[in-house]
């Protein structure tokens, strides 16, 4: 008689990161996002300002730059160019081309003994000076440098990469890892705020602006008709006084009282 071998279920236990581990996590995950959020809007307003300011100003003032250049510096140089330095640079070539045919015959002919010169001057001097710096360059740069690498920066290297593998490294990590998770979480809050922000102006704005159509605009309206009228009244009555009492008639007086 075969025995079946029991089926061990796995079973499903407590995460592996303990219940301590996972409020730590949580708590600065939290701290972060308080941290990373004013950031964040900064660089929203930030933007829509940026818009904003290429819309209204930075494109017109583009715009009138490049018509300002086009018509102040661009056609005034091309046509100098073409009217004025091409005709000269011309006459420049055919007069100085006899001068540089004499000037490299002369060359030529002098060119033997310039060797000559120079060959000797490689031989006497360059020569024996270029080893005396190469042996000074050995013993004054190089041995002094490779021993300084060797005894110093070596050490100092090995020094630092261990502490940026064992140190920098993991708590850079850690600390994109949780900039990375909060970036986006700040940016929905963010939208969020703005939206609701955009909501409360919208809905505090659109009251002002009926009562001012409602209300503001027919009373300045009203008003300045009523002000229209009253001053009419109170020039006519002055001119019917003046002719009245015999005063002189002004051109004024007597053209509101035509009209």
């Amino acid at each position: 008689m075969t025995q079946e071998n029991p089926i061990i279920e796995p079973t499903t236990g407590p995460p592996r990161d303990g219940i301590a581990v996972l409020a730590v996590r949580g708590l600065v995950r939290a701290v972060v996002v308080v941290l990373v959020l004013p950031v964040r809007m900064a660089w929203d307003a930030l933007a829509a300002a940026r818009r904003r300011v290429d819309r209204t100003a930075v494109r017109p003032v583009g715009r009138a730059l490049r018509w300002v250049g086009r018509v102040v510096f661009a056609r005034p140089l091309v046509a100098l160019g073409r009217h004025v330095l091409r005709p000269v640079g011309a006459w420049l070539l055919r007069v100085t081309r006899p001068v540089g045919r004499g000037l490299a015959t002369v060359v030529s002919r002098l060119g033997g003994g310039v060797g000559a010169c120079a060959r000797w001057l490689y031989r006497q001097a360059l020569t024996p000076a270029g080893r005396g710096l190469a042996w000074l360059a050995r013993y004054l740069v190089a041995v002094p440098a490779m021993a300084v690498h060797q005894y110093l920066l070596t050490p100092i290297g090995h020094g630092l990469r261990w502490t940026v593998d064992h140190v920098l490294g993991p708590v850079a990590g850690a600390v994109a890892s949780v900039l990375t998770w909060a970036w986006p979480v700040a940016t929905r809050i963010s939208r969020a705020v703005g939206r609701g922000i955009a909501a409360v102006a919208r809905t505090v704005t659109r009251p002002l602006r009926r009562a001012y159509r409602a209300t503001l605009a027919p009373l300045g309206h009203a008003l300045r008709r009523a002000s229209r009228d009253v001053g009419r009244i109170v020039r006519q009555t002055r001119a019917e006084v003046r002719a009245l009492f015999g005063g002189p008639r002004s051109g004024a007086d007597e053209a509101t009282m035509d009209r």
